[in-house]
């Protein structure tokens, strides 16, 4: 079935599904969300439907990771659990739990993002922690319910930080200055459905180091267009920013877009697109068709942000 399927090799074993007695921690952690997010409904949004996202997790003992995606890959969500992975490398001496006492937020850990990119997920929400998985006693089922809640409110907290991100990202605009009337529209058609931008004309201050400007304006974004005319050319600032937007997308694979569009109205040809840019897929459209495909190439978490809001 689609969406079922997983990486496998030999670095990692997984089967396909969440079996029980372990799955319990799966209900546990989404009854809890679920009441923490009725009580921060500003998170809606933000916090992975759990029943509706790509998720996997292993085992060692009582200990666990837990990877939960913002998306799903296919048509159906990924669920995959192992108990084989995690021994085997505390086995060889690479314990990457470690003495775990507490549950901690493992999703900027780098062995956590090769997970996700092993298992082909959209990089997302990581934790670790104990689980007394198997048993039943009182004591027990306190430890689990404490366990869900614990998970829930570290993916609360993780949730609050991709708000942040998300609704503070903006959408890079390069251009030359002889196109600046045709991307002035552009920019305020993006901005009308609720869009942030780095428009250079109203980004920068006179006087303002115009290398540094751009520096400072790619670490607030999540995605770059390159507005290719008649007149862009890889050179200067603009080869710059290539340069840069090639950087970011090497960083952040899941979190930053380079987006070519080559202007064909306005002298664009597929000759000159800058030849860095010539390993992404770029698109050939006339004025009208420009915001329309900006916005189907956004990442889906800028696509998130967007509502439309009727002009004054």
């Amino acid at each position: 079935m689609d969406g079922l399927g997983f990486v496998r090799g030999d670095h990692l074993s997984i089967a396909d599904g969440c079996f029980l007695p372990y799955a319990d921690l799966l209900g546990l952690v989404q009854a809890r969300l679920h009441e923490l997010v009725f009580k921060h409904p500003e998170l809606k949004n933000y916090v992975p439907d759990m029943m509706d996202v790509d998720l996997f997790f292993t085992w060692d003992g009582n200990k666990f990771m837990l990877l939960i995606s913002p998306e799903k890959r296919g048509h159906l969500p990924a669920r995959g659990m192992e108990t084989k992975h995690l021994p085997k490398l505390r086995e060889e001496g690479r314990d990457v739990l470690g003495p775990l006492k507490d549950f901690v937020d493992i999703s900027e850990l780098q062995s956590t993002k090769e997970m996700f990119q092993a298992m082909q997920f959209t990089e997302g929400f990581g934790a670790a922690g104990i689980f007394p998985a198997g048993t039943y006693d009182d004591t027990s089922k306190a430890q689990k319910e404490a366990a869900g809640l614990a998970v829930a409110r570290l993916m609360i907290a993780w949730a609050q930080k991709r708000r942040h991100a998300m609704e503070n990202s903006r959408i890079f605009l390069s251009h030359k200055g002889a196109n600046k009337p045709l991307i002035d529209k552009v920019d305020q058609a993006l901005r009308l459905v609720g869009l942030k931008t780095w428009f250079d004309r109203d980004d920068l201050t006179a006087g303002d180091p115009l290398v540094r400007g751009v520096d400072n304006a790619f670490a607030e974004c999540s995605a770059a267009v390159f507005f290719l005319s008649g007149q862009f050319a890889d050179a200067g600032v603009i080869q710059r920013e290539i340069d840069r937007a090639i950087h970011e997308q090497a960083m952040r694979p899941d979190g930053f877009r380079i987006i070519p569009i080559v202007l064909a109205q306005h002298g664009g040809s597929d000759d000159r697109v800058p030849a860095p840019l010539k390993t992404l897929v770029w698109k050939t459209v006339d004025d009208i068709e420009v915001v329309p495909t900006i916005l189907k190439a956004l990442p889906e978490s800028v696509k998130a942000q967007i509502k439309y809001t009727p002009h004054k």
